[in-house]
Formats: C-alpha cells, structure tokens, sequence
C-alpha cells in the first residue's frame, strides 16, 4: 500500500492488510504461552490463514529503524507487534513519522495499550482484527522528546520496575512474593523528591515518592493501572501522591485495586496538555515508561501530539 494509500485509509478508518511486517519478542512476559518452542511458526501460521504476507523478525532494537524503512520501500501496508507495552513503545519510537499503521498481538505481562485499545488478548482473534479492523488515530505522550503510549512514571515504580525484570525468569510463586517484599522495602528507603510542576502559567510544588503522567485520563476503574475512557482526547493526566508516609502510599495501591483510588485525599490529579517537572537541582532521573526505566536529564517536559500513531483495531459496527 502506497503512503497516499494508507493515509486515506486512516481517513476513512479502513484499511485493507496484504502485507506485514511482523517483529515479536520472545522475552515478552506472555509472549504465544504454550507456543514458545516455534513462535515464528505459529505467527506465520495466524497470517497465512488469512491471506496476509509476512515478513518476520525476532525483537532487536538496533535493527528497528532499518527494518521499517525496508517495510516502507516494500509496500508493506502495517507494522505488527507482538509483545508487551515496551517492545510496542521501541517500535512506535522507530516509526518516528511513518505513516504506517500498527497492529498488535499482546505478549507481554500487562499489554496496556492492547486492553485499552479493546483488542483481545488471544492470538487469532488478535489477528482477525489487523485482517478486518480499522485504523484509529491516537494520541503519543513525550517527555523531552521521547514517546510513550500509556503512562510515565517517576519515584518508587521505575526501581520496582528493574527489581521485577531482574526476576523475569523466576516462576510466577517465587516473583511475585519477591515483588512484594521490594516495594515494602522501597517504601521504607526512597526518598522524597521535591518536584515542581509548572502547568499553563501556574507552578504546584509537591513532595512526594510516586508520580505518574498518563498519556490521556485514566478511570477510576480497578486493577494495579487502571483503563484509559479515551486515547484521543489530546489531554495528559498529572497523578500525585501528595502524603510520603509508606501508609498513605500502600493505602493508595490498595484503593487502586478496588477501583476507589481518585477519591483518595492523598491523590493530586491535574490535566494538562502540557508541563515540566523538575527538581530542586537538574540531574538525571530514573522515568519509567510503559514498564521501560531509563535514566532522564531534568527538567521533565511533557507533552502529547494529538492522533500521531495510527493502530489496527476492532470494527465498532460489527461487534
């Protein structure tokens, strides 16, 4: 599919898959679970089923950028992932300013886009949708120029984040109470960060040991990251624990998971199309986005390019 073609499709909302270009992880946290002797197999297996071409490729962020320009040259009509939020992430940042529309069969441990994007989680109904669905223009966060795609987050969750991928190949009995016992321990050690958000001409100062922005308002809805009402509205959502004590943090994750979090008093929440945060000192900060940590320079700034990525999803009309 030609450039002109695929940015009528993204008009119309329909597109018509001939060709992909298939890049899975198989580190992913879930990634095809029974399948992992022959992912490849079973991927070319799910495409050729409905007619659709496939170029493959096992995940290796060097070979990214290269490997969508190649798409591009091809006449490839989408770029499919299949693995978690941080290999979608790697992918959409190689993109850069493709027009080429992605689809995604979830892999990975959360798979928050995929969930917020209504896609299924099971392999063939994934693919059914890149065969049959639309194209939906969404929204991309940044934060000093660098995209994510569901949340960024500073203080506690970026070092739980590395803590939980150190532990990546431990069964889920031995992980998980591992992951319990280095957030009771983060809780105790981290520091309070003095932050300062600027925000439409108004500065806010916070102390506090978890803050996260999502790209769009989450819901009060229940689970550990709740679900996104919208990838479209072009808004960030500022998230502040504004008490430090670790019981006012653990109260907070507690309401996260029974859906009563946003009426905390210790949450601060803040829309914003953009804003910068920084510290009482420029240095480098850990910043988790979308699962991935990495160290940033302050100041922090974010903001959000309305409808840049365009994605496969399903047909409203025909569920």
């Amino acid at each position: 599919m030609s450039a002109d073609s695929v940015e009528e499709a993204a008009q119309t909302g329909r597109a018509q898959i001939r060709k992909v270009l298939v890049i899975y992880n198989p580190r992913s946290g879930t990634l095809l679970r029974g399948s992992e002797d022959d992912p490849e197999g079973l991927l070319r297996g799910l495409f050729a089923e409905r007619g659709i071409e496939t170029v493959l490729h096992a995940f290796e962020a060097d070979a990214l950028s290269g490997w969508i320009n190649s798409a591009e040259e091809d006449s490839t009509d989408a770029v499919v992932v299949c693995g978690g939020d941080g290999s979608i992430l790697a992918v959409v940042a190689a993109l850069g300013d493709s027009r080429l529309p992605i689809g995604l069969i979830p892999g990975g441990t959360m798979n928050i886009l995929a969930r917020d994007a209504g896609l299924p989680s099971e392999p063939a109904a994934a693919a059914d949708v890149i065969a049959e669905g639309v194209i939906k223009a969404i929204d991309v966060g940044l934060v000093n120029g660098k995209p994510f795609l569901c949340n960024s987050a500073i203080g506690l969750m970026p070092h739980l984040a590395r803590s939980r991928e150190q532990m990546r190949d431990l069964p889920l009995w031995r992980k998980w109470p591992r992951v319990v016992s280095e957030f009771f321990t983060l809780l105790r050690r981290y520091p309070r960060l003095r932050v300062t958000i600027q925000v439409d001409g108004s500065t806010r100062r916070f102390r506090t040991r978890a803050l996260a922005v999502s790209n769009n308002l989450m819901s009060d809805s229940q689970g550990p990251i709740p679900t996104r009402e919208s990838l479209s509205d072009g808004v960030l959502g500022i998230y502040v624990a504004r008490e430090t004590s670790r019981w006012a943090l653990l109260r907070i994750a507690l309401r996260m998971m029974v859906g009563t979090w946003q009426g905390d008093l210790a949450m601060e929440t803040i829309t914003a199309k953009s804003a910068v945060l920084s510290l009482e000192r420029a240095r480098p900060l850990s910043v988790m986005n979308d699962g991935e940590p990495s160290q940033f320079q302050t100041p922090l700034e974010y903001t959000i390019r309305p409808r840049a990525l365009r994605v496969l999803v399903p047909d409203a009309r025909e569920s």
